[in-house]
């Protein structure tokens, strides 16, 4: 009977001592957020690759959040003109240049937080830890996606 309890058990274990073992993939989705707003970016990634997209938003919001301090910050992405990422010792600091005024702040940013966009072939995202840039190229309150959209460029280092 002990015999049988024992089998019984390492056979319910197994499951789970397996399953321990696995990593997750990273996840890509077909669909997007859908912003209030339609903002215009190009994209370059640390490969410089450059993207450019529609629809843009930074986890479904069109603003991008971060800390100064001990100070949160919360800046509409239709004021921005462009923000460059810096990744060091596992803090990634985004380099914030304001649309109007020129004005610069930085501002420390969660490096998995996930940009999204519409580009003319389908739907794009990148996490923030990845990029060198967002350059904001247009916004409108408009949120359908015309088919036309942004021209859809890519760089992908061979033009």
């Amino acid at each position: 009977m002990k015999k049988l309890l024992w089998l019984a058990a390492v056979l319910l274990a197994v499951p789970f001592i397996s399953a321990m073992g696995t990593m997750p993939e990273a996840t890509v989705t077909e669909t997007i957020p859908n912003p209030a707003k339609n903002i215009e970016a190009v994209f370059l990634d640390q490969m410089g690759v450059a993207t450019e997209c529609s629809h843009i938003s930074i986890e479904g919001k069109v603003y991008l959040d971060g800390t100064r301090g001990k100070g949160a910050y919360v800046l509409p992405l239709e004021n921005v003109d462009r923000v460059t990422f810096y990744l060091k010792e596992g803090v990634l600091t985004a380099r914030v240049s304001m649309k109007h005024s020129g004005e610069k702040i930085s501002l420390t940013v969660n490096p998995d937080r996930r940009a999204f966009g519409k580009t003319r072939w389908g739907t794009f995202q990148i996490k923030l830890g990845d990029l060198k840039s967002i350059t904001i190229t247009g916004s409108s309150r408009a949120s359908s996606f015309s088919p036309s959209g942004p021209s859809g460029r890519v760089n992908d280092g061979n033009s």
